[in-house]
Parts: structure tokens; C-alpha cells; sequence
């Protein structure tokens, strides 16, 4: 849910801050600043989820059972080899994983 609100809330910023540029209002220094605050956001959310992936657990990694243990191992080095791929990407093996639950 706190996605959802940080995207609509950058969303109507950007909105905000467009409209005001075409009354006349702010300029496109201040339109430029807006639009770089909202990048610096979103860029920490990537970097935050990024983290949390590295510091994750992968129980089945664990696992005293070798089938569930090479399962583990290669989700572990799936989360990781996707770090450094483009968010689209990164977006779609989420939307994968979830769908396939």
C-alpha cells in the first residue's frame, strides 16, 4: 500500500508541478528541481529494495534436504543476478514470481 501512496503522491507532484509551469507560476529551474527530487525518491526506493534482497534469507538454502538446498542456492543467485539488471526487468520477474506464487 505505501508504494501506491509514494507512487500517486509523485504522480500528482509531477501533475502539480507541469500545471504550474503553464500558468506561469514556477519556472523550469523549479520544474527541473521537482522532477530531480522525485528521481532521488524513487532511486532510494530501488536502492532499499536492492538491499533487502542482498539481506534476505533463502531458508531452502539451508536445508538439510539437497533437492530443496539447490533450489535455495539458485533463487539466492537469481535475486542477485537481477540486481544488476534494469528496473523493467527486475519488475517483471517480480510480477512473475508473484503470479506464480
Amino acid at each position: 500500500m505505501e508504494q501506491t501512496s509514494r507512487a500517486t503522491l509523485s504522480q500528482y507532484s509531477v501533475d502539480n508541478a507541469l500545471t504550474s509551469y503553464k500558468k506561469g507560476d514556477i519556472s523550469v529551474m523549479e520544474v527541473n528541481a521537482e522532477l530531480e527530487r522525485i528521481k532521488n525518491l524513487v532511486d532510494n526506493d530501488i536502492q532499499k529494495v536492492k538491499t533487502d534482497i542482498i539481506s534476505s534469507k533463502y531458508p531452502k538454502s539451508n536445508s538439510y534436504d539437497n533437492g530443496l538446498k539447490l533450489v535455495g542456492e539458485a533463487q539466492r543467485t537469481r535475486a542477485y543476478n537481477l540486481l544488476s539488471q534494469d528496473i523493467s526487468v527486475i519488475r517483471n520477474e517480480m510480477k512473475r514470481g508473484i503470479d506464480e506464487n
